[in-house]
């Protein structure tokens, strides 16, 4: 699968170039290049990988508006509490000049003016942003992420796993890469040119037992499940939805790997029956290139979009088994799966 990255890169802010933006939201103020005793301030910028054609960075092109980074000491990487300084910090996604993305702190921080070294995480968008749908964990190393029709693209920063020290002498400090946390499912309903046009849809809906998850921000994307956090995704209830060659389509937010745990709900009516059928997400097989069927059910995989072809044919429903056809595909996500992250 192939994947776009941006490369991201933090340098001090100049006060004759920067703003900070206060949660007001419109009102504006300089940002000091540095505090009265000297101290260097902390600035970001981000450069998309070369190659993919971006000539002019804006803050459009980033998934989501904000950001949240938390920073501890070098020597204490199992408690991200230690420097209280940058705790779950907001910094906002900015226009850049040139190539360069630009990311503004909400309050602006300073590198310790005793040059100890500093490790970073960061995640996106910051959960102050996200009405409830992602909470940082008062560990400071764990977002807890609730799925919800209005979801959020969540990206974690990972690929620091050394953990690598730095302090305001260094040029650069690398945060790894920010990624996609979630999968895509995109479900299309259409139907063949022997349909009965008296056929309708009358519901579609995708439901999950993997609702909410608790997510390792220091590890590559290691999620933890909560009991009990069964979602539906309602798309349409009681509709009659003329069924066309042009497709219904829905995508929805869900988590890698819980292809087990979701099931796809369809309710087809005509002038006298009606057919409802469950559809485990894991029954439905990939497409081969020529467009038959494999051996092989599709899956959720971060950063890619899970595409399930519900296509009705025959004259009526009344025989679902050769009524109803499904097929799978699996593509890259438009706006790309990694995003390259480093922080001075």
């Amino acid at each position: 699968m192939t994947t776009g990255r941006l490369r991201y890169i933090t340098t001090a802010l100049l006060a004759s170039a920067a703003v900070l933006y206060g949660c007001s939201g419109g009102q504006e103020e300089a940002v000091p290049a540095a505090s009265a005793d000297g101290a260097e301030a902390i600035g970001f910028r981000a450069l998309p990988e070369a190659g993919v054609g971006v000539t002019r960075a804006s803050a459009a092109d980033f998934p989501n508006t904000t950001i949240g980074v938390t920073a501890t000491y070098d020597d204490r990487q199992n408690d991200w509490t230690a420097y209280d300084d940058i705790q779950n910090q907001r910094a906002t996604v900015a226009d850049g000049t040139g190539d360069y993305y630009g990311f503004t702190w909400q309050t602006v921080k300073y590198w310790p003016a005793d040059g100890a070294g500093l490790i970073f995480c960061a995640y996106s968008p910051h959960d102050s942003d996200s009405g409830g749908l992602l909470e940082l964990d008062p560990n400071l190393r764990s977002l807890n992420i609730t799925l919800a029709e209005d979801m959020p693209d969540v990206l974690y920063a990972s690929g620091n796993a050394a953990f690598t020290s730095y302090n305001k002498t260094d040029g650069t400090a690398d945060l790894g890469e920010f990624r996609h946390a979630l999968s895509k499912l995109t479900v299309n309903v259409l139907s063949d040119d022997t349909v009965n046009p008296v056929v309708t849809l009358n519901t579609l809906s995708v439901t999950t037992a993997r609702g909410s998850a608790v997510l390792d921000l220091l590890t590559d994307g290691d999620l933890r499940f909560w009991a009990g956090s069964d979602l539906t995704y309602g798309f349409l209830s009681n509709a009659s939805m003329p069924l066309s060659a042009t497709p219904y389509s829905e995508t929805v937010y869900l988590f890698p790997g819980t292809e087990d745990y979701t099931d796809i709900d369809i309710v087809l009516n005509d002038s006298s029956y009606k057919y409802k059928a469950t559809i485990p997400l894991s029954s439905v097989m990939v497409a081969n290139a020529d467009g038959t069927d494999s051996t092989v059910p599709v899956s959720l995989i971060r950063a890619a979009t899970t595409t399930v072809n519900i296509t009705v044919t025959g004259t009526s429903i009344q025989d679902p088994d050769d009524g109803i056809r499904l097929q799978g595909l699996l593509t890259d996500w438009d706006d790309k799966g990694n995003l390259e992250v480093t922080i001075n």
